[in-house]
């Protein structure tokens, strides 16, 4: 079957790879459409990216420093150099029909209508998914719109694992597609929605879709802030950002922005981690 890989830092090809086989829970789903994260994935194949991602995490930097000490400069070069070129599958959200499945699963049949997620769940012509990433679709629904599902359910988990309420005053930070689902799902939760972004194409979307507020982060960040809560600051800070520079700015914004910093909670809440826990700040 055919599939899109990446391959080393920005190389993108459609290549033949071995069909998946189904294994025990998990199903194998023929996609009608699969989305695209405009920030995480095509993040991964830009320079700038790379240097953020060395940015975010000096750990990287340890290990190769680590690597020359133990096993010489040269075989260390060699390794990183064969990291650069190795190949990497793409996406992570998509819906298809169910073409085959594990005798252990019985919550589906051949047929169904899905969508399904899961890193690596992507752009190919057969996917391998497991039961518990997969979720039918109502016959109202169309398959193009059913492939953000995963985005979806990213959003609505942070919701829940935030426990924002009635009235609570709650900042999203970074208004791209997780980020608009945020602010959009913290309205209907009753509480006030004040979102905050680099770019004011994304404020005012998110306030056309409903935000009660929307900021451009910069230096009077915090005294908007005060003065659209009164002074006492917000409740709860949700970081829509892939970036973990947003989530330490987000820290110290939550203990910066509200009148009683342990009561105030941040949470981090990306593709890549769609399980996000609330911190204290």
């Amino acid at each position: 079957m055919k599939q899109v890989i990446r391959k080393g830092i920005k190389d993108i090809i459609v290549d033949e790879v071995p069909d998946p086989v189904v294994i025990p829970h998990h199903v194998l789903i023929r996609p009608s459409y699969s989305v695209i994260s405009s920030g995480t994935e095509t993040a991964s194949i830009h320079q700038a990216g790379l240097v953020r991602e060395v940015a975010d995490n000096p750990s990287h930097l340890k290990k190769v420093w680590a690597g020359f000490k133990t096993a010489g400069p040269i075989r260390t070069v060699s390794e990183v150099r064969a990291k650069l070129k190795e190949y990497a599958v793409l996406g992570y959200s998509g819906a298809g029909v169910v073409v085959d499945k594990h005798p252990s699963v019985s919550e589906f049949d051949i047929g169904d209508r899905v969508a399904y997620g899961g890193e690596g769940t992507g752009h190919a012509e057969t996917i391998i998914a497991g039961s518990k990433l997969v979720a039918k679709v109502p016959d109202r629904v169309p398959f193009d719109q059913a492939s953000f599902t995963t985005l979806g359910s990213i959003a609505l988990n942070a919701i829940r694992t935030a426990g924002t309420g009635v009235g609570d005053k709650v900042a999203i930070v970074g208004l791209g597609v997780i980020g608009q689902i945020v602010a959009q799902l913290v309205r209907l939760q009753g509480s006030i929605a004040i979102g905050i972004d680099l770019r004011k194409d994304r404020i005012d979307m998110a306030t056309e879709l409903g935000a009660d507020y929307g900021l451009l982060s910069g230096d009077d960040l915090e005294s908007q802030i005060k003065l659209i809560t009164d002074g006492n600051g917000v409740d709860c800070v949700i970081v829509a950002a892939a970036s973990k520079s947003a989530a330490f700015s987000s820290l110290r914004m939550a203990a910066t922005l509200s009148s009683s910093a342990s009561s105030s909670s941040v949470l981090k809440v990306t593709a890549a981690s769609p399980a996000a826990n609330p911190s204290s700040a």
